[in-house]
C-alpha cells in the first residue's frame, strides 16, 4: 500500500508540469485497479479482526449472562457487510474464511438461544447432564460460551432443543396455574347446606 501511495504522489508530483504544455496526466488503469484492491483488502482484514474480536468477547464471558439478541443482531450486520464485498472478492480465500466463520456461529445461536431460556429450571439441567454423561454448573462464575462447545453440547442440539421447548410448555402451564390462583383468591364463594343433603353456592 506504501508504494501504491509513493507512486501516486509522484504521478500527482507530474501534473503541474504537463499542465503547463496542457498535456493531461495520463490514466493508469493498473494502478487504479490496485488502489482499489488495496482498499478491498483492508476492508476485509479489518473486518476479519473486528469479528474475531466480538468472538472472543462473547465466547469468554459468563453464559448467563449473554445478550444473545445482541449476538444475533451483530452477526446479522457482519453477514450484510460481506455480502456486499460479494461481487468484488468473491474468489479471495479470506472471504470465503469470514462468510464461513459467521455462517458457523449463526447455525449455533439456536443452540445458545434453547440453552438461555428463562424456562429451563434444574430438572432440565440435571436431564441434560445425564444425557451427555458429564457434571457442569450453568450457574458458575467461571461457566462462558467455550465450556458449551468444550462439553460438546453443540452435538445435542436437537436433544436440547427438544428439552427447551418441553421446558417453555412448562413454564406456560405454570404462569397459566399462578394466574388462576391469584385471580381467585380474593373470591369469596357463599355455600350453603340444601335439602340437608348436599351444599350448593348460594345465587
Amino acid at each position: 500500500k506504501k508504494k501504491s501511495e509513493n507512486a501516486k504522489a509522484i504521478q500527482l508530483s507530474l501534473k503541474p508540469g504537463l499542465d503547463i504544455f496542457g498535456i493531461e496526466l495520463p490514466d493508469h488503469k493498473e494502478m487504479r485497479d490496485t488502489e482499489r484492491d488495496l482498499d478491498l483488502m483492508s476492508q476485509i482484514w479489518n473486518l476479519s479482526s473486528e469479528w474475531d474480536s466480538v468472538w472472543d468477547k462473547w465466547r469468554g464471558g459468563l453464559f448467563r449472562k449473554l445478550d444473545v439478541e445482541e449476538m444475533e443482531n451483530q452477526s446479522g450486520v457482519y453477514t450484510k457487510t460481506i455480502g456486499k464485498l460479494r461481487r468484488e472478492i468473491a474468489a479471495w480465500g479470506i472471504w470465503g474464511a469470514m462468510k464461513e466463520k459467521i455462517e458457523q456461529f449463526k447455525q449455533t445461536l439456536p443452540l445458545i438461544q434453547d440453552l438461555r431460556s428463562e424456562a429451563l429450571r434444574p430438572r432440565h439441567w440435571a436431564n441434560l447432564k445425564k444425557e451427555i454423561n458429564k457434571e457442569f454448573d450453568p450457574e458458575s462464575s467461571t461457566f462462558t460460551l467455550d465450556n458449551i462447545f468444550s462439553l460438546g453440547l453443540h452435538n445435542y442440539a436437537e436433544f436440547i432443543g427438544e428439552m427447551s421447548a418441553n421446558a417453555n410448555k412448562e413454564l406456560n402451564i405454570e404462569r397459566s396455574l399462578a394466574d388462576i390462583e391469584t385471580r381467585w383468591a380474593d373470591v369469596v364463594i357463599d355455600i350453603a347446606e340444601y335439602k340437608e343433603i348436599y351444599f350448593k353456592i348460594r345465587s
